[in-house]
């Protein structure tokens, strides 16, 4: 069955390719990044698939920006995690394509019995290059989105909501000690 009669079918739309999950593209390589708190290694791979380069990098804005600005747009694929989300932002602001992967949805890295940052950055590398639905790609939230969520989260609630939660809960711990007195 071709691709044609796939979309005329209607079977399976995941397989249809568009222009953010083809293939990357012969003369393109493709960065898998395994993000980490101090250190991040990365692989870079060619357009042919072949490793071009393994290294690691500082998870730091200083030098991500420095060794990412000089490069040409690129695919770059990182695990969803604590750095992802202001590491995708900083990538997509020098032009590249950042794909988040949604690392509990791939088997291939999840449940690998080999597990390590170098292979984790191996694996997203390939995956990416390949197909990026495989990897189950997330969007996170803007900036300013972020920083609102982080605050205090009764601060978004009513007041009457607040104070309905602590009525609630100052409620429940008097019917506690009634009933356990």
């Amino acid at each position: 069955m071709d691709s044609s009669s796939i979309k005329e079918n209607g079977i399976n739309k995941d397989l249809q390719r568009t222009e953010h999950n083809a293939p990357t593209p012969v003369n393109q390589k493709t960065i898998g990044i395994d993000l980490g708190d101090r250190w991040s290694p990365y692989c870079i791979l060619g357009g042919d698939g072949q490793i071009v380069e393994e290294d690691r990098i500082p998870t730091s804005t200083g030098a991500l920006e420095r060794a990412f600005k000089k490069m040409s747009a690129t695919r770059v694929v990182v695990e969803a995690g604590t750095h992802s989300p202001w590491v995708s932002r900083l990538l997509e602001q020098l032009g590249h394509e950042v794909v988040v992967a949604n690392a509990r949805k791939v088997s291939l890295i999840c449940g690998s019995d080999s597990k390590n940052d170098r292979l984790d950055a191996r694996m997203l590398a390939r995956l990416g290059r390949v197909d990026v639905n495989l990897l189950a790609p997330i969007r996170h939230r803007g900036a300013e989105t972020q920083a609102d969520l982080a605050g205090d989260p009764r601060a978004r609630l009513s007041s009457g909501s607040a104070d309905s939660i602590d009525q609630r809960r100052a409620g429940n711990g008097k019917e506690r000690r009634r009933t356990f007195a």
